[in-house]
């Protein structure tokens, strides 16, 4: 039997509801209203500083990229933790020149790191935009 394990990811965002992005284009590092941006259905970013206009996700910061690596790797990794605990449970038993076999799964570890979830360092300017009138 096929079994499916989904993880939902998502980026923290800060005590006002800001959430840090980076321009792909230049680099620049900024702050949106994310529920803002989600309230007035937005279908793109465009970036403060070049006006490079994409997908929300195409402005995720290098630090996010690295903190969403590391938590779908360490799923993976207890995600197959888990199943070898399942094929491998209950097979013990003896040869017939009396040596005991016996499989533990649980001293299997695939080296999950924990990772902070991340921040954009630095103080930022509110501004807002000129043409939509959205905040960063």
């Amino acid at each position: 039997m096929t079994q499916i394990r989904r993880r939902s990811l998502e980026i923290p965002v800060g005590e006002t509801g800001m959430l840090g992005r980076e321009c792909p284009r230049c680099r620049s590092q900024f702050k949106i209203d994310l529920e803002r941006y989600e309230e007035r259905g937005f279908m793109n970013l465009r970036c403060p500083y070049c006006k490079f206009i994409s997908e929300l996700d195409s402005f995720t910061t290098g630090e996010q990229r690295g903190y969403l690596y590391s938590v779908t790797r360490n799923f993976a990794l207890s995600t197959m933790e888990d199943l070898l605990e399942d094929a491998f449970s209950g097979l013990s038993g003896s040869s017939s020149d009396g040596i005991d076999i016996e499989v533990d799964a649980d001293d299997v570890y695939f080296g999950r790191v924990e990772t902070e979830p991340p921040r954009i360092s630095g103080d930022l300017v509110d501004d807002v935009c000129e043409e939509c009138g959205f905040s960063f």
